[in-house]
């Protein structure tokens, strides 16, 4: 009969099915499964040539993260099945030569400028639209790392000439390009510039520059703490420059000045999360 194809209406009773009778597989990835499963029931799943595989056995050798996922999530989904295939080496090939396509990549496809740093930067916005208490914001904990790619594509369509705007004026200041946080930096901007975009604008000017800054400005403080920052690096330090920065922008736009520019995340002294137009 040689190879067949066609489209199928996968149901979760389908793929179920089609996983119990084995076949050359992968270890699964309950991460990976997770991922694709709340995709497929955002209604994000499309129809994209990726094939479901199937040999002249009638065994599975590709496509179980993607069956997984309809089982998880529920959902009835659109799935390109192929059969018959009679090479045993074929399962030794999928996806031993591919570089996977990540969403700096495709969101630069569709013309968006810095798609490295706007994707990063849009990352850390998705993470603070869906923190629903903002004052216990943090870039360290499950939530983050559960960010699907298809989230972040989604906010960069709907705000890239803002994010872009802000990348283009910050990217390549002495603050950005020094603090070990760029992207934290300029995604912390972006939400003080949703509340004003006015006293954003200058606060920004101020700390690209370090003109004429009084020495209890708090935009020197936060210019300090970014152009000679501490040795450590990863996300706690990336969540502690952005609560510096709207700490910084909060004193800046109610005009007082600060000795000295902290965020205290100790157990006995632990500040909130900073949230723009708090008068603390």
């Amino acid at each position: 009969m040689g190879i067949q194809s066609q489209v199928s209406m996968v149901t979760p009773q389908m793929a179920q099915k089609w996983l119990s009778q084995g076949g050359k597989n992968r270890k699964l990835s309950v991460h990976h499964t997770k991922s694709l499963a709340e995709s497929m029931k955002a209604g994000k799943w499309v129809l994209n040539a990726q094939t479901v595989c199937f040999d002249i056995t009638g065994k599975l050798i590709d496509g179980q993260h993607r069956l997984s996922a309809v089982v998880m999530s529920g959902m009835t989904v659109p799935m390109l099945i192929v059969r018959g295939v009679d090479d045993p080496r074929a399962f030794e090939t999928y996806d031993t030569n591919v570089k996977k396509r990540g969403v700096a990549d495709i969101v630069g496809m569709e013309g968006v400028r810095n798609a490295n740093h706007t994707s990063a930067v849009a990352r850390r916005l998705v993470a603070w639209e869906k923190c629903a208490v903002k004052n216990e914001f943090s870039l360290t904990n499950q939530a983050y790392k559960q960010i699907a790619g298809y989230e972040i594509i989604d906010y960069i369509r709907n705000n890239s000439c803002k994010i872009q705007s802000i990348v283009a004026e910050m990217a390549s200041s002495l603050p950005c390009k020094r603090c070990g946080a760029g992207s934290a930096l300029i995604a912390s901007l972006f939400i003080c510039n949703e509340f004003d975009e006015v006293a954003t604008m200058l606060f920004m000017e101020s700390l690209k520059t370090g003109a004429n800054l009084g020495q209890h400005s708090p935009v020197h403080a936060l210019r300090e703490k970014l152009v000679d920052p501490p040795e450590r690096r990863g996300m706690f330090w990336e969540t502690e420059v952005m609560a510096l920065t709207i700490k910084s922008w909060n004193k800046y736009l109610y005009g007082k000045e600060v000795k000295s520019l902290r965020w205290s995340t100790g157990r006995i002294d632990a500040e909130k999360f900073p949230i723009p137009g708090e008068r603390k």
